[in-house]
């Protein structure tokens, strides 16, 4: 009787020790923000006068304004002041902050280029022109996804 009870408790022990085993070394953990309309065309409201298609990508353009900034992974583009908290938790120098307002007209803007919902105000770009995500300044929850999200395509977990 006491063999097969030392028998259950070591398969009880040696079963979750082995699968953890097995799974640290096989398994991978590893997050990613993928980007935007790359397997749909964007849905736009207004009025743009643009063909959309699936893989979209800033205009070479919009681009070329962004690089001319400076030539970097991400670009951070903003409708609305940054906190004092967001300048102090980015301080990656792979991410550029860019005020939209400066790029072009706003309004459009921000419907026909950058595609963003109405509610939203900060956008990231990478330095492909593929938009990787939209966040609302002032939702607290959305600034702290931002910071997440900017970590996992920065790989800095």
């Amino acid at each position: 009787m006491k063999g097969k009870k030392a028998l259950f408790l070591f398969l009880a022990l040696a079963l979750p020790v082995s699968i953890f085993i097995f799974l640290k070394f096989f398994g991978k953990n590893e997050f990613e923000v993928a980007p935007l309309y790359q397997d749909t065309a964007p849905a736009v409201v207004a009025d743009c006068g643009f063909t959309y298609n699936a893989g979209y990508t800033l205009p070479d353009t919009v681009m070329t304004q962004l690089t001319a900034l400076k030539q970097n992974e991400l670009y951070l583009i903003h409708f609305s002041p940054v906190s004092s908290r967001m300048k102090e938790e980015i301080k990656y120098s792979e991410v550029t902050f860019v005020n939209g307002g400066t790029l072009s007209e706003e309004d459009q803007f921000k419907k026909c280029v950058l595609v963003i919902p109405a509610n939203e105000d900060i956008v990231i770009v990478d330095k492909q022109g593929r938009i990787r995500g939209y966040f609302d300044s002032s939702d607290r929850e959305d600034i702290d996804r931002l910071f997440l999200e900017l970590e996992i395509i920065l790989k800095k977990y």
